[in-house]
């Protein structure tokens, strides 16, 4: 038996953009999906790896759903050829019965003309219970879910400078998140410097600034994330609407002698013209 594989489509939140990103990385249908290993398939394919263990969960539980379906219809069908079985076997005992007995033929007749009506007036009223189903399952799929205009990606209490993620954040707010991508991996290889506010050393084109190179890896991913989210939302060609970046509570160090740095960051993203 050749084994039936789930499209990549059945699963929410994936898009076209992320079904050919996975076709090229070798994953076609759901049941690859939850065979892979969701750190590779980071590497491969724009998204994080929490993003990609949603999508394998989602996977596990659709191609659980399609092996109950087909395992009822198998049993269906051999329920089938057993009632099959048990019919010309009572056809077979009545043929004998009425070769010996010529006067229970029309007794036969009587109940077969009675068994006939009883089945007509079945098939009535399943027709009648089939046309209400399809009139409910029109009005439901009438009902249109709003459709979301933003998409949101939230982090909390990461290992950065409140300070740099702040002067990121401005340096990105407005740009297409692949932009800011490609930006910050510049920064990151400190070619292009991050505009900053203070008694800082002068850098190229700018009057001061830094390579924060750990904010700008921890917001890199966070874009990733946002770029996924939007992809769920629908939103065709996102930029970042909002970026802003928070203190988090500062965990002391070993023996007290100084405080962590922490920051909480949000970002959102828009369609371009349609705000």
């Amino acid at each position: 038996m050749v084994e039936k594989k789930t499209p990549l489509s059945k699963i929410k939140g994936m898009g076209e953009k992320k079904i050919a990103e996975m076709e090229k990385a070798g994953v076609a249908s759901a049941e690859d999906l939850v065979k892979a290993d969701p750190k590779k398939l980071a590497e491969k394919v724009s998204g994080s790896e929490e993003a990609m263990g949603k999508f394998q969960e989602k996977a596990g539980e659709i191609v659980k759903k399609e092996g109950e379906k087909d395992g009822k219809g198998e049993k269906g069908k051999s329920e089938g050829k057993k009632g099959d079985k048990k019919e010309k076997e009572k056809d077979i005992k009545e043929e004998v019965d009425s070769e010996d007995n010529g006067g229970e033929k029309s007794g036969e007749k009587v109940k077969g003309e009675k068994g006939g009506e009883s089945k007509e007036e079945e098939k009535k009223d399943s027709g009648e219970v089939k046309e209400k189903g399809k009139e409910k399952g029109e009005k439901k799929k009438e009902v249109s879910h709003p459709r979301k205009n933003k998409a949101v990606v939230n982090g909390r209490n990461l290992k950065i400078s409140t300070k740099h993620s702040i002067a990121i954040c401005k340096y990105i707010k407005g740009k297409n998140i692949e932009e800011a991508i490609e930006d910050l991996g510049k920064v990151i290889k400190k070619r292009e410097a991050i505009p900053m506010r203070g008694k800082i050393g002068h850098k190229k084109g700018m009057e001061s600034g830094r390579y924060p190179v750990n904010a700008s890896k921890e917001i890199v991913r966070l874009l990733n994330q946002l770029i996924s989210n939007s992809d769920v939302n629908g939103i065709g060609i996102p930029y970042i609407y909002s970026a802003s970046a928070n203190k988090a509570s500062r965990p002391y160090r070993r023996f007290g002698s100084e405080k962590m740095k922490r920051s909480h960051v949000h970002i959102e993203s828009k369609e371009r013209g349609k705000e």
